[in-house]
């Protein structure tokens, strides 16, 4: 699949996987691309989890109180350290977020490249104590937080990309609010 068409075809699988057995090398090619995403001064702040015991795939649906879960081939989780500071010449940044996040979009881009669904999950992690209790699940370090969560899997139904605000409603050029006409 072209790259464009892959990025047209990215969507978010929110209505369910049919339960089928996807080869272990093929979700760690999709990790891979994450793994791979640029990554700021190349500190390579995140780390992944990937899960296929159907058990523990049950339990995180549990806690994340997401029914569609539990039919995911896999879940893929993303991991970072959300205290450490990583030193840039005389700044301290915290680059989780920027590194976790484009790693996450190229699993989802890797995702649909291979014919598969998925889903990016943040929110229901943060509600209540969900990171903590799935954290404990999987035993993942006191220093590390759960940045973001993918199911994967075959959906029950192919859906399409959500529909974007125009290309012309988000794009200036040379200074904001400039349009492409004012330039011509």
């Amino acid at each position: 699949m072209d790259f464009f068409e892959v990025v047209k075809k990215r969507y978010s699988e929110k209505k369910g996987f049919v339960r089928v057995d996807i080869p272990l090398k093929n979700i760690e090619k999709i990790v891979d691309a994450g793994r791979i995403a640029p990554s700021a001064l190349n500190f390579q702040t995140t780390e992944f989890i990937i899960v296929t015991e159907r058990n523990l795939i049950d339990k995180i649906s549990d806690v994340i109180e997401k029914e569609y879960l539990k039919d995911a081939s896999a879940l893929i989780l993303l991991v970072s350290d959300f205290n450490k500071e990583y030193v840039s010449e005389d700044l301290k940044v915290k680059y989780y977020v920027h590194d976790a996040a484009a790693a996450m979009e190229n699993i989802l881009l890797a995702i649909t490249a291979m014919g598969y669904a998925g889903c990016w999950i943040d929110a229901r992690l943060r509600m209540k104590d969900n990171s903590d209790r799935i954290s404990q699940l999987l035993g993942i370090p006191d220093d590390r937080k759960i940045f973001g969560l993918i199911p994967i899997g075959k959906p029950k139904e192919y859906g399409v990309q959500r529909e974007k605000k125009p290309f012309e409603e988000r794009v200036f050029y040379n200074k904001y609010g400039k349009r492409k006409t004012d330039i011509i």
